[in-house]
């Protein structure tokens, strides 16, 4: 299942950047500057610290706001507010950091889950044991995909600093195994965040070489500076990108919205 979009409810084909591109420039020409409709995506971040600093990441250069931990209180009002509008859908339990760090991660897939709504997270894998991923199991995690951008070990922590690799992939097979084991139907999937279809290609032919199980999706999510923070020369290797033509407005305001783990919508 390698493809440049996947199952996991965002497509990140170039297409739809393309659409999103237009849609934006529709947007701003037209001065819109009240939306009618309900964000179709929404991020909770249970904490903006972090165990690696990969170079592709804000982390690296350091974020400009304080780092902690979503209290369990806010949490559980945010989640309650949602309800009305996430009910039967996925909310994202990541953004700025690694979710695993919090210490009642689990109890808030379980508090989402049992509040009828669908989680999902991004994780760099490092801390996700059997065990773990069994307690997650068990709370009703929906989804969850692992962020691993190289299937090579030099280059894996060359580019994601303070990663192990031996440690992830074993990781990944247990938790894969485990699935298997328990026949659970959380989806589970490798990002592998690469600039175009070409990148995408290479990378998915080597992490499926890793993970040859077909319980595992292999996606893309299509890499970008974060607003100029990230040099571009770290984004990806060197590839022929025209700067002019890859550059257009952001069109995630109009369409999601993230909580801060202070509750603030302020991303910086």
């Amino acid at each position: 299942m390698n493809r440049l979009h996947h199952s996991f409810g965002f497509d990140t084909t170039q297409n739809n950047c393309t659409t999103q591109k237009d849609s934006v420039k529709d947007t701003i020409h037209n001065r819109i500057t009240y939306l009618n409709y309900p964000p179709n995506h929404v991020w909770i971040e249970p904490t903006n610290i972090c165990n690696y600093r990969c170079i592709k990441c804000p982390h690296s250069v350091g974020l400009r706001r304080a780092k902690g931990y979503m209290t369990l209180k806010l949490f559980r009002k945010v989640v309650d507010d949602l309800i009305p509008l996430m009910k039967g859908r996925f909310v994202s339990l990541h953004f700025g950091g690694e979710s695993l760090l919090h210490p009642n991660f689990v109890g808030m897939v379980a508090y989402c889950e049992d509040k009828g709504i669908h989680t999902n997270f991004f994780t760099n894998g490092a801390l996700l044991t059997r065990s773990l991923f069994s307690k997650l199991l068990d709370a009703g995690l929906s989804r969850m995909a692992f962020s691993m951008d190289e299937y090579e070990k030099e280059k894996y922590e060359n580019k994601l600093i303070g990663g192990n690799f031996d440690k992830v992939v074993a990781n990944i097979c247990a938790v894969i195994d485990e699935k298997e084991k328990r026949n659970a139907s959380t989806q589970i999937g490798i990002n592998a965040v690469t600039v175009d279809e070409k990148e995408f290609k290479k990378k998915s032919s080597g992490l499926r070489r890793l993970f040859p199980s077909e319980s595992l999706v292999i996606f893309n999510s299509l890499q970008h500076s974060w607003a100029g923070v990230i040099e571009s020369s770290n984004i990806t290797d060197p590839v022929n990108l025209n700067e002019a033509e890859s550059t257009f407005p952001c069109s995630f305001s109009y369409q999601a919205m993230v909580v801060c783990g202070d509750g603030n919508s302020d991303t910086r």
